[in-house]
């Protein structure tokens, strides 16, 4: 068994999933994987949009901002498109619609378990040092796994030390 933990995108763009222009499908394994929810819950990303102070066109620019972010209607395209959107009723939709499928799960609808493993997610801990803390992580597993740090425990206190750095 071969498995890759990420996201949908991570099949269709990072994987060679998506097929080509030409219709062609450039991976053989296309339509060969299947999908599982990860041992813990998650989140990782998201996308942001933001305007700037010298908007001189703001309204339009707030209309824009809703249609990404709240507007139901483009929401469902999105989905329909294989996004995963935040918003719980257009995701329920998708989940519960018999003919939405992934092609690169051989037609599988994902979108069930996943918004089932969303609803799980736990934000309370969410905090504005996170990706400081996740690259310290990195640096700190590849600095063991290199041999630059001996021992588990040393890289457990190299990451503590590093963290409380951080957080000062």
């Amino acid at each position: 068994v071969l498995s890759y933990w990420g996201p949908m995108w991570l099949a269709q763009f990072c994987m060679g999933f998506n097929a080509g222009a030409d219709g062609k499908i450039p991976n053989p394994t296309f339509g060969d994987w299947d999908f599982c929810a990860a041992p813990v819950s998650f989140f990782w990303g998201g996308t942001w949009i933001t305007a700037s102070k010298y908007d001189n066109q703001k309204a339009t620019t707030a209309d824009i901002m809703r249609y990404f972010t709240i507007d139901s209607t483009s929401m469902a395209k999105m989905a329909a498109d294989g996004q995963f959107v935040n918003n719980v009723p257009v995701m329920t939709t998708v989940a519960n619609d018999t003919t939405f499928s992934v092609n690169i799960l051989g037609g599988a609808n994902p979108i069930g378990l996943m918004l089932q493993e969303a609803m799980k997610i736990d934000v309370s801990t969410v905090t504005g040092n996170d990706q400081a803390i996740n690259g310290l992580w990195t640096s700190i597993v590849t600095s063991y796994t290199q041999g630059d740090i001996k021992t588990v425990a040393d890289a457990k206190a190299q990451f503590i030390t590093d963290c409380a750095d951080v957080l000062a």
